[in-house]
């Protein structure tokens, strides 16, 4: 089985794990994050293999969700390098911005551009519209409350940008946060019309 196959059945098993999710952590997501990923990786000298199969793994187990999928499982069914194997598995909990805001110093330049692209698709328009499509998929309310979708801007995508690692991804950030930043002043402006 050469790359090109296990990058194929990878994507599979992702799409396929993440089928459930919210239209935020779908499909979709995982493409964009690849593509981010790719586009930062022509900045460094990179295994873009790694990069690839992170990047389409990297929601699989996300405990946010009820996936049953286990990516080890899958891995043992792949003919795929142990070394390979054994890095994905020890860089996957990273992924996550909840448990890991900042990495560890050593932490391999793979793992840093997938972690920036995740970053990266939850800014700008798209991050507008996962913002509210999860909270929504939640229960949450827009504005008004501690755990509202309003309030999950000012505490973690307001300050996103601070958690990429790259320059290369902050460099791309800019122009996401700008939006950003810009949707939040002019929704705080419209919800409190009147009032």
């Amino acid at each position: 089985m050469n790359r090109e196959e296990i990058l194929e059945k990878t994507a599979e098993f992702a799409f396929s794990s993440c089928s459930s999710f919210d239209p935020g952590h779908d499909k979709d997501h995982l493409l964009r994050v690849k593509r981010l990923s790719l586009e930062i990786a022509s900045s460094y000298f990179c295994d873009t293999f790694l990069v690839e199969m992170l990047a389409y793994l990297h929601d699989v187990e996300d405990d946010k969700f009820a996936s049953h999928s286990k990516v080890d499982d899958f891995l043992s069914r792949l003919d795929i390098e142990e070394e390979i194997k054994t890095k994905i598995l020890s860089l996957l909990p990273f992924m996550s911005f909840h448990k890991y805001p900042t990495l560890p110093g050593d932490f391999p330049i793979e793992g840093k551009i997938v972690v920036d692209a995740d970053r990266l698709d939850a800014l700008g328009a798209v991050g507008v519209a996962r913002a509210f499509s999860y909270g929504g998929s939640k229960g949450r309310k827009m504005y008004g409350s501690s755990d509202s979708t309003l309030a999950h801007f000012e505490e973690k995508l307001l300050h996103l940008d601070q958690y990429l690692h790259l320059d290369a991804s902050k460099e791309m950030a800019k122009e996401r946060m700008d939006y950003l930043k810009s949707f939040y002043a002019r929704f705080k402006e419209e919800i409190h019309d009147g009032n």
